[in-house]
């Protein structure tokens, strides 16, 4: 029975070198397909000259952003009249340009409910030239409708 035992620890041994084996192979495989993978055999030379400072790059120029007021106003106009034509009465009261989307803030009539604007969302849409229109139906804290 002593000799059984032998033959399977030396089972387990060639198991291990097995696994082992395959890991390398692995490992090589990996390596001489990412160079980054690999092992350098040497190390860089050490650069006889200096590096260059970071003088030498350049600052970019900075840029104002831009945002016409009018144009904003015109909008909101347009977004008021359009919104008559299908007998909505809301003022435009606050105008929030971001760097995608301008956020228009609506106070509604008395009586208005705001799933009547959300319903029209793709007429505005096409009534504003604009590739969509979404119907912010809560403001946090404000008591208007917002439309971007």
């Amino acid at each position: 029975q002593e000799v059984e035992v032998e033959e399977v620890q030396d089972g387990d041994q060639d198991v291990a070198a097995f696994q082992s084996m395959v890991s390398s192979a692995q490992a090589k495989v990996a390596a001489t397909q990412n160079p980054f993978l690999m092992k350098q055999e040497q190390n860089l030379p050490v650069p006889e000259e200096p590096l260059p400072t970071l003088e030498l790059l350049y600052h970019p120029e900075k840029r104002e952003n831009f945002i016409d007021r009018e144009a904003l106003e015109q909008v909101a106009r347009l977004v008021e009249s359009k919104l008559a034509d299908y007998k909505i009465k809301a003022d435009v009261v606050g105008i929030y340009p971001g760097p995608v989307i301008t956020r228009f803030e609506l106070d509604l009539a008395p009586g208005v409910k705001v799933s009547r604007i959300s319903g029209l969302s793709m007429d505005l849409a096409r009534a504003l030239s604009a590739m969509a229109v979404r119907v912010v139906e809560v403001i946090p804290g404000k008591p208007y409708v917002g439309l971007e």
